[in-house]
């Protein structure tokens, strides 16, 4: 029987329902923006999304995310007591690494990455070939440069691939969020944090900041800002055994900044924004956005250390 796979974890929804259990799911590009109140257990999957067929075993994500996923609540009620010891901080890493790397959201950057990649390399053989080709004419040859030069995507990238990549990379991203200063907003103003289908998202304070930090609404009351350490940019296992966690902070959140981190979830949602209850003014910001999708602005710099790439994600109009 086919499993359906939750991208965003029941026990992590869990934190956001209301007194009857249920999430009310607000439809970005959708007629009917708010839709009927559902239980978590019934938003949020895709049927075989964690099988993969590039491993030997296709199902090793499951074993990733046992250890990651089951302790969350606990996890968070000590966040709730002030407490974010070692161990804490990793289970935490893990699923929101986890987050960032295999949403729906994740998997489509993913190819998008990877084809930023290989695609001058495909333009530059297809150009060697067509300018070696002597049974063109020159005429053939500058419409056919043309047409290369100016076709935005040469390659479709498989969507499991990407999926792959992401996967064999958690374990990095584990270490580098360890490795970075945590925040832990507590929010006690009237209006409460609200989560969607992509909750692990990159926020940049401003436009001239250039490093991400990660904002994750961990329930109404409670979310989390990660700033990555510049000294740990590239974080292993060693780092992560040394890293000294002072650096965190807990801390009242205004009411101006639980707004701003509320519409950065709504454009970065792929489809659905979930929230307790119906509200006019989560339906009428997500009205606003709801034409709009985040993609991905993808930067593959060289360094002495080989290509880091970089995603940035750009609210753009929809084209599907």
């Amino acid at each position: 029987m086919a499993r359906k796979d939750h991208y965003v974890s029941q026990t992590y929804l869990r934190l956001f329902v209301g007194a009857d259990g249920d999430l009310v799911p607000y439809y970005k590009n959708a007629q009917v923006i708010v839709g009927k109140p559902q239980r978590p257990k019934s938003i949020c999957f895709e049927t075989e999304g964690d099988t993969n067929k590039y491993f030997e075993d296709t199902r090793i994500l499951d074993k990733f995310l046992t250890a990651f996923e089951n302790p969350w609540k606990n996890n968070i009620l000590k966040l709730e007591r002030g407490v974010l010891d070692a161990n804490t901080k990793y289970e935490l890493a893990g699923y929101i690494s986890f987050l960032r790397s295999c949403t729906p959201t994740a998997k489509r950057f993913g190819q998008q990455s990877i084809a930023g990649l290989v695609e001058p390399v495909a333009h530059n053989a297809m150009l060697s070939t067509l300018d070696k080709a002597d049974y063109f004419s020159a005429k053939d040859k500058f419409t056919l440069r043309n047409k290369i030069l100016n076709t935005e995507e040469i390659l479709k990238i498989d969507r499991e691939f990407a999926h792959a990549q992401s996967m064999r990379a958690l374990e990095g991203v584990i270490h580098t969020y360890y490795c970075s200063r945590w925040l832990i907003l507590i929010n006690e103003t009237n209006i409460p944090f609200i989560t969607s289908d992509n909750p692990a998202i990159f926020y940049y304070q401003d436009m001239q900041q250039q490093i991400a930090q990660t904002y994750v609404p961990l329930k109404p009351s409670m979310a989390l800002l990660i700033a990555p350490d510049l000294d740990y940019c590239r974080a292993n296992f060693e780092d992560v055994k040394r890293y000294n966690n002072s650096k965190d902070r807990f801390g009242i959140i205004k009411q101006s900044y639980v707004k701003k981190f509320n519409e950065a979830i709504v454009k970065s949602a792929e489809r659905i924004v979930l929230h307790q209850k119906k509200e006019d003014w989560l339906e009428q910001l997500v009205r606003k956005y709801g034409k709009w999708r985040v993609d991905a602005i993808v930067s593959h710099i060289p360094t002495d250390r080989g290509i880091i790439t970089i995603t940035r994600q750009q609210p753009v109009k929809r084209k599907d």
